[in-house]
């Protein structure tokens, strides 16, 4: 099912056979679903979001409470977020056969200060995932980061963050962890230590581990980290 989403999104041939009255009913209702590039930032956080409902959609009615503006009937519209808080986005996806609607709870995070160290993200398998704080980006909405229990950090956990790119067919695709904000006004040094281990597909595919970094929510981010292929691989 992600994989036949994700060709649908990404291909132009595809979406168009999707989309046809071809493969439904005239008048079923929509199945309303919806990205942002960023949800957990300073304010004012500027949030685009991106329309993913399922069906013929032909009106897109929004709520953002606590964002400008309050609502919309864009497909894929632009909020500022300015005040700190955790908020909710609603959307109502519409057409000639009904509607229906999709709310995603604290779904936007406006930070009011960072957060203090030390932290320590762990995927234990009695622990949340994502960590408390942090949130995945899947623009693509295929494979992304999960948690496995087949192996752990260390040779000590019981648990760690994998992403399965052995089935995954698309190329050039991004998936993110975002970490919360940090306040590091009173650190002369500060250390990120993390375990990894990789192994490419095959000497045509492989995989690339990158971690960015921003000052003083700045939206320009700087690589500190940047691994690929027989670079990153661990083991053979």
């Amino acid at each position: 099912r992600a994989r036949t989403r994700a060709v649908r999104q990404n291909s132009r041939r595809s979406l168009s056979v999707f989309v046809s009255y071809g493969c439904r009913s005239i008048g079923e209702q929509p199945s309303p679903d919806f990205i942002a590039d960023i949800r957990l930032g300073c304010g004012p956080l500027e949030v685009n979001f991106g329309d993913l409902s399922e069906g013929e959609v032909e009106n897109w009615k929004w709520s953002f409470p606590g964002g400008k503006p309050k609502s919309s009937k864009n497909q894929n519209p632009k909020v500022v977020y300015k005040k700190p808080g955790l908020y909710p986005v609603k959307l109502v996806a519409s057409n000639k056969g009904g509607a229906k609607e999709i709310t995603k709870n604290a779904y936007v995070q406006v930070m009011e200060e960072g957060a203090s160290l030390p932290l320590t993200a762990t995927f234990e398998p009695d622990s949340a995932f994502p960590p408390k704080g942090f949130f995945i980006h899947n623009p693509q909405q295929d494979h992304s980061w999960d948690r496995t229990e087949r192996v752990g950090g260390y040779g000590k956990s019981r648990g760690s963050m994998t992403i399965n790119n052995y089935d995954n067919n698309l190329t050039g695709t991004d998936d993110w962890l975002v970490s919360p904000i940090f306040d590091l006004s009173e650190e002369t040094s500060t250390t990120l230590a993390f375990d990894l281990a990789y192994v490419p597909y095959d000497g045509r595919y492989s995989d690339t581990l990158g971690i960015f970094v921003a000052t003083a929510c700045d939206p320009v981010f700087r690589c500190i980290y940047y691994k690929g292929g027989e670079k990153l691989q661990t083991a053979r």
